[in-house]
Formats: C-alpha cells, sequence, structure tokens
C-alpha cells in the first residue's frame, strides 16, 4: 500500500520530473524559480533522468532540497518513489520533447499533478493542469486541452544573459536585413513563401538565416531552403546563410547583421524570441491558435512589444514592410531594448516564484474540495 500522506507538513513537497537540467532552453528557463522557491514554504524534489551534466545542473543540484538520478527506474519505480516521497504536487517538465517521462503521470503518484513547458496538451487524464497565461493561452482559444489551463501572469521566466557582447549599433550602411535564428525545421514552405512576399516588396532588403551549424549552402537543410526561395521568385544570394556553430557570446553577437527579426510558423521561437530581444532585436511574430503558435506573443507582450504581435498573414507583411521604413525608430529600440526586457516581469525571478508557489497552493486547495465532494 502507498505510504500514508503527512498532514499539516507546514512545507508544500513539490517534484520537478525532467531530462532538462542543464544549459537547456528548458532549463534555463526553470532554473530562475528553482533558485527563488521559498523554501520555508515549500520543499523542493528533483527527480533527474540525466542525460548531459554542466554548471547549471551543479545550480539545480544546490536550488534542490532532495536531488534523485531516475536513470534506472522504469515508469512504475519512479511513481512509486515518488509516492514513498509523499509529494503533493508533482511537475512533468516538458514532457513529449528530449528524455521526459510524462508517463510516469500515467500511474498517479502524485494528488496534483502539472504539464509544465510543454508545448500543448499531454492527453493524460491524470495530469490535471498545464501552465500557461492569458496570452498563449487565451480564454477564447480553441486549442483543446486534457489538462485545466492555470494561467499565470506570465508565463516565461529568463535569466539576463550574463556575458552577453553589448548592443551593437543599427547599421546604416547595409541593405535593411530581416533574420531568423531559430531551427530550420520550423521553416517549412509556408514560412519560406511568406517571408518571400516580403522581400519582393523590399527589393534591396536581405534575410539572414543561421541556426549552428545547420543552414551553410552546402547542408541539406540550407540547400532547401534557398530552392524555396527561388521557387518563390527570390534571388538566393539575398538570402544569407551562416553555418557557424560558435560559443553562445559569439552567437548572440551575430543579432548586430539584422534590423527585425521575423518568428516562424506556426511554431513559433521562444528562446531565440528572448535571446533577440536581449541583444536589441525585435521579432515580428504572427500569432497562431494553439500554444505553439503564441509562444513569442509571451514574450512580445510583457515587454510593451504588442505592435510586433499580428493576426494574420497580410498584417504579418505590411508590418514588417513598415518597420523596414521606420529604422530610426528601430535604432532607438535597439538602444534601450536591453533594459526594457531587465525591468520587465520576463526578468523578475522572485515575484515569479510566489506566484508559482500561490498556483501550487490554490491547485492543492481545488484537490481537497473535490475529494471532499466526492466523498
Amino acid at each position: 500500500p502507498d505510504p500514508p500522506r503527512p498532514q499539516g507538513r507546514p512545507r508544500l513537497r513539490v517534484g520537478y520530473l525532467g531530462s532538462d537540467f542543464y544549459a537547456h532552453p528548458v532549463g534555463l528557463n526553470l532554473l530562475p524559480l528553482l533558485e527563488n522557491h521559498d523554501h520555508t514554504r515549500c520543499e523542493i524534489f528533483c527527480y533527474a533522468q540525466v542525460v548531459r551534466r554542466d554548471d547549471i545542473t551543479a545550480r539545480f543540484q544546490a536550488a534542490a532540497d532532495h536531488w534523485l538520478t531516475v536513470n534506472a527506474l522504469d515508469d512504475a519505480q519512479l511513481a512509486q518513489r515518488i509516492r514513498a516521497d509523499a509529494i503533493e504536487v508533482m511537475v512533468y517538465l516538458a514532457g513529449r520533447y528530449d528524455a521526459n517521462r510524462p508517463l510516469v503521470a500515467a500511474f498517479r503518484p502524485a494528488p496534483v499533478q502539472v504539464s509544465f513547458h510543454d508545448t500543448g496538451t499531454s492527453g493524460l487524464p491524470e495530469m490535471d493542469y498545464l501552465f500557461t497565461d492569458r496570452i498563449i493561452t487565451p480564454p477564447d482559444s480553441p486549442e483543446i486541452l486534457t489538462e485545466t489551463p492555470w494561467r499565470l501572469p506570465v508565463y516565461y521566466n529568463f535569466p539576463p544573459l550574463a556575458g552577453a557582447p553589448p548592443v551593437a549599433p543599427a547599421a546604416r550602411d547595409r541593405p535593411f536585413t530581416f533574420g531568423c535564428f531559430n531551427n530550420p525545421a520550423k521553416l517549412n514552405r509556408r514560412v519560406i513563401a511568406l517571408w518571400a512576399r516580403i522581400l519582393q516588396v523590399l527589393p534591396e532588403s536581405e534575410l539572414v538565416l543561421k541556426y549552428q551549424a545547420m543552414l551553410g549552402p552546402a547542408t541539406d537543410a540550407g540547400r532547401r531552403i534557398l530552392a524555396d526561395f527561388a521557387a518563390s521568385g527570390i534571388d538566393p544570394q539575398r538570402v544569407v546563410l551562416l553555418d557557424h556553430a560558435l560559443p553562445r557570446d559569439a552567437h548572440l553577437a551575430q543579432y548586430a547583421r539584422m534590423d527585425l527579426a521575423l518568428d516562424p510558423l506556426p511554431y513559433n521561437g521562444a528562446t531565440t524570441t528572448f535571446q533577440a530581444l536581449w541583444m536589441g532585436v525585435p521579432t515580428l511574430t504572427l500569432a497562431g491558435q494553439a500554444f505553439v503558435g503564441r509562444m513569442a506573443a509571451g514574450i512580445l507582450v510583457p515587454v510593451g512589444l504588442e505592435e510586433f504581435v499580428v493576426d494574420s498573414a497580410e498584417d504579418y507583411v505590411a508590418r514588417a514592410v513598415a518597420w523596414a521604413g521606420r529604422r530610426e525608430e528601430l535604432a532607438e529600440l535597439r538602444r534601450t531594448l536591453r533594459n526594457r526586457v531587465a525591468d520587465s516581469p520576463l526578468c523578475h525571478p522572485i515575484a515569479y516564484a510566489r506566484n508559482v508557489e500561490q498556483a501550487y497552493r490554490a491547485m492543492v486547495a481545488q484537490q481537497g474540495r473535490a475529494s471532499r465532494n466526492t466523498n
């Protein structure tokens, strides 16, 4: 039988299960939360499916009250360990990605189960809540979720990019340059056709693309992208492919090449959007109807950049063209944007942690009321 859950415990026992406790986009977004939990109110357990260790892993371990490497446990064994730890709120990280383990939730090892940093529903009836916010998942969202959406005041929380190079001033001696540093898997033909429309209206403009070393002209992805632009009537010479796998700070310095970032669709950028903003480059996004199509909006709106969020392909093209004619305004925004981001809710980890902890306690209270009503 399961061990009895302690009653009247002063600290809420919260578990986090994931494979991204290192310098990974999910890990970096989660770290400010874990480092700012109130340990007088929450006892933190990290169940780590370890695929990689680095200095960020060490910070996670230091931030947790309990750290358990779970690679050797199957799902049933891990669920039993979570029960034995009397976890009250179990948080499953980025369930559909990497080596994460959302199916542990199917064993119902905790009375409250939360999906966090996934990009859609788990489809599991045992998963009670999905963390989101009112921008990413508005109340009238048509997206079907098996979980109850729990809307935080803001979904994302990023650590400042320590050691990032200074923001380069806007260049005046080159054509207006759009850019995107997202995974080429997001650059489908619909995206390329949309970007081609912008380049057609602005025949002197250019587009710079980069993702690790995957987008050189001789790579499969690079050849595909150039062919698709050519099929849309764009001279491939106007599409600059950077194929350097660079250290992070050198990579961030490449944002000096662009004036305006273009967000892909239907799968937006998240970490790339934040990095672009930190380097002074706003991102233009077309907000979709699902979580994955509204992630960039969830980053832009808290910074006060609503005018870079549009709702149609026509507005996307028109807004890109309009900004190309407002280079002085973009240059001023570039100069001030890093400070705006740092002062925004995206970078206030203590307030963010308190909001998440309040959510956990409200979830537990709701579960308790539901249990009493059932009985």
